[in-house]
């Protein structure tokens, strides 16, 4: 920013040039994907979303076909208004694949059964899923996901990889705003075509962040809805001055996805949030983040009238087992609205948030849960501040009865 200012912003940016090329980079080994050209940088997690979701849309969805999109419960609202308003625009039909009653988490077997069901499998054409959702610590199971439609999608052409006729590929789009930073996320594990994130939450990057990254074998067939000569060069000058003569192509990769402007200052702290990350490790990140998480969730079970959303702490939800606990807490607390919760506890010094019941409207139909309270742990957070955390709780809970 001090650059900017004396000098100006484009010879700023010429000065950090190699620092900025590098950010592709380290989101690329953050993410395990194959290279840095399937990443873009975008201002939101959401900006990186809905950029992909309407050009994935355009390539897969048909007007007037029938088409089937597939969500799960948690999807975070701004997907899922973007998701309706183009099935009602396409005569498509939007459907969510049941939870798990006790955990939320994506039932796996639903899944695979909605895609074996002659009257919807044929049909699908796009899944977009949310990796942890915004009102709960469930992490719902990507890798196994991407391995179902990995499979239909080969069953489906008959094993023959060069086949490019559109209404054989399903796209899987991943949502992992709430766990990229948290947790290891592996694109070729989840065998995503998608996958969006943002800066700002567990990277601890700079509001107006966020990337978006697109697997090679499919950038060529999605175009952007909106472009600018960032994401499409001028490629020659017309012989005379017709505004239909100007010719453009597309940038190969995902940057197609970007635009010209940005905030170079922004993306320096980006990158720098994704060198500490990987620095420290995603596997001792994650395991914190899980291990805090359980004990703040053991923690506040014992506090009288307290009620832990999705209390999935014994819900073997995640592939082989695995524990799908993270750094998310969601609860409610009987006969107190959650935002009385959070503005008391910040009050004492304790930054946390609310979920409101709109933010996931279709896991709120389900569980009937309200607004909840959010506290979010992350890999420097201690025993010790859990126990101040709930020692506090309890004594706001006593003081209101």
């Amino acid at each position: 920013l001090t650059n900017e200012a004396t000098l100006g912003a484009y010879l700023a940016a010429n000065l950090r040039k190699v620092d900025t090329d590098q950010i592709y980079q380290s989101i690329a080994t953050l993410i395990n994907a194959d290279s840095a050209s399937e990443i873009a940088l975008v201002e939101s997690a959401t900006v990186a979303w809905t950029r992909s979701f309407y050009a994935a849309a355009e390539y897969a969805i048909s007007k007037g076909n029938g088409d089937v999109m597939l969500c799960c419960e948690a999807e975070y609202a701004a997907n899922l208004v973007a998701m309706q308003k183009l099935a009602m625009e396409r005569g498509a039909r939007l459907i969510a694949v049941p939870s798990f009653e006790d955990s939320g988490i994506v039932d796996i077997g639903a899944f695979q059964s909605m895609l074996d069901d002659p009257t919807i499998g044929p049909k699908v054409r796009l899944v977009c899923m949310t990796h942890i959702p915004t009102n709960s610590g469930i992490v719902n199971p990507m890798e196994q996901i991407g391995e179902i439609i990995d499979a239909f999608n080969k069953k489906k052409r008959g094993n023959d990889s060069s086949s490019t006729t559109k209404d054989k590929e399903v796209i899987f789009l991943v949502d992992a705003c709430q766990s990229v930073g948290q947790r290891v996320v592996d694109v070729r594990s989840m065998n995503c075509h998608i996958l969006t994130a943002t800066g700002r939450k567990y990277l601890r990057g700079p509001r107006g962040t966020g990337f978006l990254y697109v697997r090679n074998d499919i950038v060529d067939k999605l175009v952007p809805t909106h472009i600018d000569h960032e994401a499409a060069p001028v490629i020659a000058v017309p012989e005379k001055p017709v505004a239909e003569d100007v010719s453009f192509r597309y940038r190969d990769g995902a940057r197609r996805f970007e635009f010209w402007e940005s905030s170079i200052a922004d993306r320096l702290g980006l990158g720098a949030a994704v060198d500490h990350a990987l620095e420290i490790g995603m596997d001792v990140i994650e395991c914190q983040c899980s291990n805090l998480g359980m004990q703040l969730q053991n923690q506040l079970r014992e506090i009288p009238g307290v009620k832990v959303h999705h209390d999935h702490i014994h819900h073997a939800g995640g592939k082989d087992g695995q524990c799908t606990q993270c750094g998310i807490v969601t609860f409610t607390v009987d006969s107190h609205p959650s935002k009385d919760i959070v503005f008391g506890m910040l009050e004492e010094g304790f930054a946390i948030s609310m979920s409101p019941a709109t933010s996931t409207p279709l896991d709120t139909s389900r569980s009937k849960c309200s607004d909840v309270v959010r506290a979010s742990l992350t890999y420097f957070n201690s025993i010790d501040e859990i126990d101040d955390f709930c020692r506090v709780l309890r004594g706001l809970l006593e003081q209101r009865r």
